[in-house]
């Protein structure tokens, strides 16, 4: 990954981030309470009560790979969650007092380069599918 860095880069594809209308809604009850509910705004019949028990079956899109091709110049590295679990769980802190954490737990994790492309664009490129540009390296 090192002789990558500050050198120009041929690309063919990167990763674009999604919004797939998947999330936990969360309302405060009378009592103090809080009921969560997964929510997917693709599929309204979906309407699941969380039963407080960190299952992982609400699996969340956040980035997809986009075919392009394109140059840029590669300015570092970032490990990026394609997707991942929504869960809701019930904690409790040192006092017994009970609460809720809503997290999520990474499925797919890809180490990309950032690749600057324009003038403050930069885009999240996965490592298989950079190549460095011996042709600017010659000159």
């Amino acid at each position: 990954m090192k002789p990558m860095l500050f050198q120009k880069v041929k690309c063919n594809g990167y990763l674009k981030k999604v919004h797939d209308g998947r999330f936990i809604d969360m309302n405060k009850n009378e009592g103090g309470t809080f009921d969560c509910t997964y929510i997917d705004t693709n599929n309204p019949d979906l309407d699941i009560e969380c039963q407080y028990c960190g299952d992982l079956d609400f699996l969340k899109s956040y980035y997809e790979r986009k075919e392009k091709q394109f140059v840029g110049v590669v300015v570092g590295f970032k490990d990026i969650v394609i997707d991942g679990f929504l869960t809701v769980e019930t904690c409790y802190n040192w006092l017994d007092n009970e609460y809720t954490k809503i997290g999520k737990k990474p499925k797919t994790v890809e180490t990309c380069s950032i690749v600057y492309y324009a003038n403050n664009r930069k885009r999240y490129v996965p490592l298989k599918d950079i190549e460095v540009d011996h042709e600017e390296k010659q000159n």
